[in-house]
């Protein structure tokens, strides 16, 4: 057999036991000469054979960890696709056809993210689902023995609950050079993520009587969700090729509005300049209403 078409036998061997959850993602393969000494082949081959994975997104080199599984099957035991007849006839839709149009097509409602993780899937490009085995777990451990070693004991206690003064001096620092926002460090909190965000400024709008946040659409079902979820209604704004819409905008009414001004999600436009300076406009007028 050419080396050519052994390299591909033992990628599709491998491809095969990633498939099976033999080789999970994470696990590490083999070293090149290891695996090469023990199917008695050269080192060349497994190399191939290596790099074919590698170009597929099935495994991906970590430096001294070697090569390490990154993606696998979610749901190995769904059958692959039928190769389709040379005129295809329309297929009868079964249960399982019913259930899967029925998800994608129906408003979506707050379990639709657990719905859609549950739907079988060869691949899955759900969101805010990253690659866990790509977690840098030596610098991470690195950096905490780096901070660990110079904490003092009193460190080790409760902190501020508005974060650590030293990290908030950071950000500040940070958001001046970067961004040209002039922030002192008492006006910076630290939260543990976006959900606790949006329910900390849930209750700040709450308390100063706005009850009604615009959000983008199409946009974030899950900051939509967390901000009903602090009590405030959440009318849709049309995005565009140039970003959020700031007419649409108006017409709802709302005192307030959630953008994202660049990386939108899940269209990935960029609040453009005209957009902006409208949207700046916007805001003191809103604000002065909303006091008045």
């Amino acid at each position: 057999m050419p080396v050519g078409r052994r390299g591909a036998w033992l990628a599709d061997q491998l491809r095969r036991a990633i498939a099976d959850g033999r080789l999970p993602p994470g696990a590490r393969l083999p070293a090149s000469r290891v695996l090469a000494a023990e199917l008695g082949a050269s080192r060349g081959l497994v190399t191939e054979a290596y790099q074919r994975l590698s170009e597929d997104g099935h495994v991906a080199g970590r430096g001294r960890r070697g090569t390490v599984v990154v993606a696998g099957l979610l749901h190995p035991a769904v059958p692959p696709p039928p190769a389709r007849p040379a005129h295809p006839a329309r297929p009868a839709a079964g249960p399982g056809a019913a259930a899967t149009a029925e998800l994608l097509l129906s408003r979506p409602g707050a379990g639709i993210f657990d719905a859609m993780r549950a739907a079988p899937a060869r691949i899955d490009l759900s969101p805010g689902l990253p690659d866990l085995a790509a977690f840098p777990r030596a610098a991470w451990l690195r950096a905490e023995r780096a901070v660990l070693a110079s904490l003092a004991p009193a460190d080790l206690a409760y902190g501020d609950p508005h974060g650590t003064p030293a990290l908030r001096q950071a950000v500040a620092r940070w958001l001046a050079s970067t961004r040209g926002i002039p922030a002192r460090p008492d006006e910076v909190i630290i939260v543990a993520g976006v959900s606790q965000g949006l329910g900390l400024l849930a209750q700040v709008l709450r308390r100063d009587g706005i009850e009604t946040v615009a959000v983008e659409e199409p946009g974030s079902l899950g900051v939509r969700q967390h901000l009903q979820a602090g009590g405030l209604d959440t009318p849709p704004v049309a995005v565009d090729a140039a970003g959020l819409r700031v007419d649409d905008l108006r017409a709802t009414g709302a005192p307030a509005v959630m953008v994202t001004p660049a990386h939108q999600f899940p269209a990935g436009v960029v609040l453009d300049g005209p957009r902006r300076r409208e949207l700046a406009r916007w805001a003191p007028r809103r604000r002065a209403g909303h006091r008045g």
